[in-house]
């Protein structure tokens, strides 16, 4: 599981087309409304729906592998009244300080657990940070996405002070996609001077009869 190092500099501008609006309608349409609701996310990544459920009032933990990630998120809200619990931790072994009324998991934060075992793993996890009555929402890449989208194609991201190279390595045989990304960041900003870092990733597609499956075990 990639601990997306590199990648959190330009993480906001790659999803910079983000649903995050139609999402959090999406999810305040589960949530109990109090203020005593919690919610969970789990791969916050730079945070941005957990600082907007934040803002709805809701107690929001948000936990994420990457260090780097939650640094940038936390940057976000240093001045914020609310703001969400930032913690840094595996999804595999997620742990919160008591059951929640609400856990999401979105933009295919668990394609990257790496085969059944852990999926089921992680959702025994999460069933068990949940209150009673309480609801899970994710969302997985679809076969569509890893055999047409991503494939062996190679994308190219540019914004001010940011390039990137994206590229592409799908095995329908094993069904793990890899990615090669080739980061430039000017550093410091405004120098005209780029540091180049290179990361590498692996998502795993799960067919939708096997998340089934593995959701009941």
């Amino acid at each position: 599981m990639s601990a997306y190092s590199a990648l959190a500099a330009c993480y906001d501008i790659m999803n910079g087309d983000a649903a995050y609006e139609q999402y959090l309608s999406l999810l305040l349409s589960y949530l109990p409304k109090g203020n005593n609701t919690t919610v969970l996310d789990v791969g916050c990544g730079t945070g941005d729906l957990a600082i907007m459920l934040a803002n709805c009032g809701f107690k929001t933990f948000a936990l994420d592998l990457s260090l780097d990630m939650l640094t940038v998120a936390a940057k976000k809200v240093e001045k914020a009244k609310k703001k969400p619990f930032f913690i840094q931790q595996d999804m595999r072994e997620m742990k919160v300080p008591s059951p929640v009324n609400l856990i999401y998991s979105i933009y295919d934060s668990m394609n990257y657990l790496n085969n059944n075992a852990e999926l089921v793993h992680t959702f025994t996890r999460i069933y068990d940070s949940l209150q009673e009555k309480g609801k899970f929402v994710f969302d997985l890449n679809s076969r569509h996405r890893y055999e047409d989208v991503y494939k062996d194609n190679t994308f190219i991201m540019e914004d001010v002070g940011v390039f990137l190279s994206w590229e592409n390595n799908y095995n329908p045989k094993t069904h793990y996609c890899d990615f090669y990304l080739h980061i430039f960041l000017e550093t410091p900003s405004g120098s005209g001077q780029y540091r180049r870092s290179f990361e590498t990733q692996r998502q795993r597609y799960f067919p939708l009869q096997t998340v089934k499956k593995c959701l009941k075990q």
